[in-house]
């Protein structure tokens, strides 16, 4: 059986990846940055309950589950480098900094002939190249979201959006040298194959769909009542995943219906420019696990008009909290269907999105109708499913 090695930068699916691969005995080896388990995470572990602070809890909380630790190759290094160029005033080369920093970590970890290179998007471009020179090696890429994004969001742009940041600072000729690089591309939905294909044809053969689980589990808390036009919307970035849309149409409908309520998680209302433009959103802020599941089952719907995603395991948290969704192809949910067991609005698309929200509000049996046809889309996006998924591709390779 070939073993993989997960590359990653932070916790992304908090860590299910490595989780999944080490229950099927394949993983030989995670390589990533700051966790629980580097020397700054045990240090943010000891100095959090003393000094509580957002980013010492949020380190320290970074503990890689179902992992031994023998096989957690974890470092700080990107760390210290953020912190010398802050020092010395200066912004990094975003390319410097996903593609070269970790990536000198991880040539001097290791990779030898038979090993699986398990990667995510564009970032260590300079591992990827090393590993491409061993012999034997196969390198799988995750292209955890559409890599098209900065044209798709470009088109919807507003005054005071956010400049790209994270894996949209990536251009066109390193995301098709990742694609020349892979002998794998995963995609998580049908929007991202489809960026994968405009932007690099000649890799149709190498596309394989592997879509996410969730890897949280929600309880069923049907004692909570759900107040009437309420809506809920959550995130952690206002503009690509299109809280400026819902805040557009609130303005309309509180002028309708003065009831409707508009509330928002993952982001305070400070952070964003022109706040005007949010009145009618009440921002909560960064919410715990248990706040997140009372948001859900409270709302009327989960309203996520994205712009651009790879798969939005948001919406499949609503959907197992027993909340009906309105959102958009984009989201990279392939199991939704319009009418049937969500709602999909065209992307910026804000007159179908006020008749979507305003639907849910006058008819309750639609809203009953569509979540009871939800609840079966969930099997499909488990982690156990997740994981079938991907075993099933590494068996094909080994194969091959």
């Amino acid at each position: 059986m070939r073993q993989v090695i997960l590359c990653q930068h932070g916790a992304r699916h908090r860590y299910a990846i490595a989780r999944i691969l080490e229950e099927k005995h394949r993983l030989k080896a995670l390589y990533t940055d700051s966790s629980a388990h580097s020397t700054l995470g045990r240090l943010a572990a000891l100095l959090a309950s003393h000094y509580p602070t957002q980013r010492l809890s949020r380190l320290a909380n970074r503990t890689i589950q179902g992992v031994p630790f023998s096989k957690i190759h974890s470092t700080d290094t990107v760390f210290y480098h953020r912190l010398a160029y802050s020092l010395l005033g200066k912004e990094p080369d975003p390319q410097i900094a996903w593609g070269k920093w970790l990536s000198s970590k991880m040539i001097h970890w290791g990779v030898q002939s038979g090993d699986i290179i398990y990667n995510m998007y564009c970032e260590n471009l300079d591992f990827l190249q090393y590993a491409r020179k061993v012999p034997g090696v196969t390198i799988i890429t995750d292209m955890y979201i559409n890599p098209l994004q900065r044209d798709i969001v470009k088109k919807f742009h507003i005054d005071g959006a956010p400049l790209h940041y994270g894996s949209d600072v990536f251009p066109k000729d390193v995301l098709r040298r990742v694609c020349e690089l892979s002998d794998l591309i995963l995609c998580p939905s049908n929007f991202v194959k489809e960026g994968v294909l405009k932007l690099s044809p000649e890799t149709a053969n190498r596309i394989q769909l592997c879509a996410y689980g969730s890897s949280l589990t929600f309880p069923a808390l049907t004692t909570i009542e759900v107040k009437r036009g309420r809506f809920f919307w959550a995130g952690g970035d206002w503009f690509r995943k299109g809280l400026h849309l819902l805040a557009a149409v609130a303005d309309k409908l509180k002028q309708e219906f003065p009831d409707m309520e508009f509330r928002a998680a993952g982001i305070a209302q400070e952070s964003i420019e022109h706040p005007e433009r949010f009145r009618n959103i009440t921002f909560l802020g960064r919410l715990n696990r248990q706040q997140m599941i009372q948001e859900f089952q409270q709302a009327e719907a989960f309203v996520f008009p994205s712009l651009c995603e790879g798969m939005a395991g948001v919406v499949l948290e609503a959907i197992s909290c027993g909340c009906p969704v309105i959102t958009t192809h984009e989201a990279g949910i392939d199991g939704i269907v319009n009418g049937e067991n969500s709602i999909i609005v065209p992307t910026g698309d804000t007159v179908a999105l006020k008749e979507a929200i305003q639907s849910f509000y006058k008819n309750r049996k639609e809203r009953s109708s569509l979540m009871k046809n939800a609840e079966s889309l969930l099997n499909g996006y488990s982690e156990e499913a997740w994981g079938i998924r991907l075993e099933s591709i590494l068996e094909k390779l080994e194969n091959h």
